[in-house]
């Protein structure tokens, strides 16, 4: 079970979902909420019923989609080594000294700076 590391509730696992049904498709809400009297007679314990919502059940899938990306994202690498050749072979002939590199890099700063001063 996963701990939630703000308030320290416990969420329910899919596979847990199968262990409860879902109530009667007709019966009300108030009938669905309402508990059952405890027995009074030994060896007749009164059963107690979970019932999960649709919204609960969705957003438990896509908690689960987020995990799963969430995994494969951090199992692909950081650093992408083709892009790093490229750089270390622009370092080498001092393309990034060019003018026109400086020009663009500021220009594309500046249109980063204009951004944020129009917030």
């Amino acid at each position: 079970m996963v701990m939630n590391k703000i308030d320290g509730s416990q969420f329910v696992q899919p596979h847990q979902l199968d262990k409860y049904t879902r109530a009667d498709a007709h019966s009300t809400a108030a009938t669905q909420h309402q508990a059952a009297p405890p027995s009074t007679k030994q060896g007749n314990c009164a059963q107690d019923q979970a019932v999960i919502s649709d919204n609960a059940r969705k957003l438990m899938e896509l908690r689960e989609t987020m995990h799963a990306g969430h995994e494969a994202l951090s199992a692909s690498p950081e650093v992408r080594a083709d892009r790093l050749a490229k750089v270390r072979e622009r370092l080498a002939t001092g393309f990034y000294n060019s003018l026109d590199v400086h020009q663009e890099v500021a220009g594309r700063v500046g249109a980063i700076i204009d951004k944020i001063d129009s917030i």
